[in-house]
């Protein structure tokens, strides 16, 4: 490109450019400037996006509804025993055993779509779940085989959960303070559901319900069989041959007397005669009188005047006996109800829901070891009744004590039968959510059906 050279007005030389020259500089800074805007929006671009996706995000978070606090629980604001026991390391049933802190599986991880599985360290081991024999709910067959009505609903559960297990026999105090103490996982057998024992541990939701009952000794169920067995009994035989025996003797006195004299009405042969004289030693004796034999003789007639008022001790006596025998199997049948259990020996079981009754009703009681022993000793006379839940007894009385002793059909103080397990263990809510199915189905039914015949 071609430059020239001219003067100023002072007559100093210049450089002179062409119109070609004047126009590559103003294209240069129109490219330049074009150059810095597309690096500006280049910038500009992702800081306005993101600002833009971050406004959105704190709109719809704000527009999230914070979740209500969740009001503490009577055992969390007052605290058990158990509850303020700090847990060992690594107990499952301990808050936060079993997970590590800080992980997704603990804090669901911001999204809340994971979520830790609660009985992953239950199937890690096998549980330890406490039982007693109460049958027909748990007992123990020859082979050491436990079977029952809990036992049996128990290991449906522990299936559908896919749980690992054993029985551990207890008694019914380590029922209730071992869970307490976090020493067994569950324990199963016939438990009543109680607040004083809700104080101490957790309770599944009741899987069957009953009452209390009372036993008393069997009568027999035919009261015309019963009234001949005590007309015939031996101290009716006995009242009866001494009766007769005086009538007999009676009669032949009065025979002595007037065989001679007055042969008409006790003639004939020793027999006849005899015969004659019972008859109204009898007659007399019964105040009937029917007047065809008579003494005639001083001796018959003072003896006929003695037998006369002797026969009034001897009737009043005998409507006494045969008055006791008909009343005795009314005096044996006369516990119908609890109300009736003030004045009586009642057996039971020590440390139950039955003893606990019985105490607070101010009822003489007898302890035994077991629901079977107190109701053994109602059918040897040691007690009057015995008073216990009233399935488990219906079930021994027929299975054990046949014919022995009777359950009465009156059921009272309601029992609510349930799993008992530690305090705030993660099984409670998995556990009630398959009992709640498994007792509405149908197999329950026949399980109790088969174990109990209702």
């Amino acid at each position: 490109m071609a430059h020239g050279l001219g003067k100023d007005e002072l007559g100093q030389r210049r450089p002179v450019r062409s119109p070609g020259s004047q126009v590559s500089q103003v294209s240069l800074l129109s490219l330049l400037s074009l150059l810095s805007l597309l690096s500006l929006l280049l910038v500009a671009g992702p800081w306005a996006r993101g600002s833009a996706a971050a406004r959105g995000r704190r709109r719809s978070t704000q527009k999230i509804r914070r979740p209500a606090p969740v009001e503490p629980s009577a055992k969390a604001r007052h605290g058990t025993p158990a509850a303020r026991t700090a847990p060992t390391p690594g107990d499952p049933a301990a808050p936060g055993a079993g997970k590590a802190p800080g992980t997704a599986a603990e804090t669901l991880g911001g999204t809340g779509r994971a979520q830790a599985d609660p009985l992953a360290p239950f199937r890690h081991r096998v549980l330890i779940i406490g039982t007693k024999p109460a049958p027909p709910f748990s007992m123990q067959d020859s082979e050491g085989t436990w079977r029952g009505i809990s036992i049996d609903l128990w290991r449906e559960i522990a299936k559908d959960l896919k749980l690992k297990f054993r029985f551990k026999k207890q008694s019914l105090k380590q029922l209730i303070s071992e869970p307490e103490a976090r020493k067994l996982d569950a324990s199963v057998a016939a438990l009543t559901i109680t607040a004083k024992r809700e104080a101490r541990i957790d309770f599944t939701h009741p899987f069957f319900t009953s009452g209390l009952g009372i036993a008393v000794p069997s009568r027999d169920k035919s009261s015309t069989w019963q009234f001949v067995k005590r007309i015939f009994s031996m101290g009716m035989m006995k009242v009866l041959g001494i009766l007769l025996l005086l009538l007999t003797g009676i009669g032949v006195v009065v025979w002595l007397f007037e065989r001679r004299r007055n042969p008409d009405e006790f003639g004939g042969s020793v027999a006849q005669g005899i015969g004659n004289g019972l008859w109204f030693s009898a007659v007399t004796m019964t105040t009937v009188g029917y007047g065809d034999k008579a003494p005639r003789t001083l001796g018959g007639r003072l003896v006929g005047l003695a037998w006369m008022f002797a026969s009034i001790v001897i009737i009043s006596s005998f409507t006494a006996t045969i008055t006791t025998t008909l009343t005795v199997s009314h005096l044996e049948s006369s516990i119908k109800g609890p109300k009736d259990l003030a004045s009586k020996r009642v057996g039971t079981v020590a440390q139950s829901t039955s003893a606990a009754y019985l105490k607070n009703a101010g009822v003489k009681t007898r302890y035994y070891p077991t629901v079977l022993a107190a109701m053994q000793g109602v059918a040897k006379g040691e007690v009057d009744a015995a008073v216990y839940d009233a399935p488990i007894m219906r079930y021994l009385a027929k299975s054990r004590l046949q014919g022995k002793v009777q359950v009465l059909p009156v059921t009272f103080e309601r029992q609510d039968y349930g799993f008992a397990l530690p305090n705030n263990s993660r099984l409670r809510e998995e556990i009630n959510r398959v009992l709640l199915d498994r007792i509405s189905h149908p197999a329950f039914k026949r399980i109790v059906k088969r174990y109990l015949g209702e």
